[in-house]
């Protein structure tokens, strides 16, 4: 399994039980209309699925090959502006 496939994973993951703790913590009953909820994580998830690797393996790996210049710059250009 490649690493992106893990990441779309993990990140589909981590946004259900995100959505899920929003809706149910602090409840003694469940919502009427728990359809809403079960959508909403569902398109949540699906977004997450695809974003995430664009969020997280693709930066990383462009960290990896930069030179250290580049990185330095970049590092310099956060501080600055």
């Amino acid at each position: 399994m490649s690493i992106n496939t893990i990441a779309r994973f993990a990140g589909a993951l981590v946004t259900v039980v995100i959505i899920a703790a929003l809706f149910f913590v602090d409840r003694s009953t469940l919502p009427f209309n728990i359809w809403w909820i079960v959508g909403i994580g569902v398109g949540g998830a699906l977004l997450a699925f695809v974003f995430t690797p664009y969020i997280t393996v693709v930066p990383y790996r462009w960290m990896r090959e930069a030179a250290a210049s580049d990185l330095v710059a970049a590092v310099i250009g956060l501080i600055i502006g």
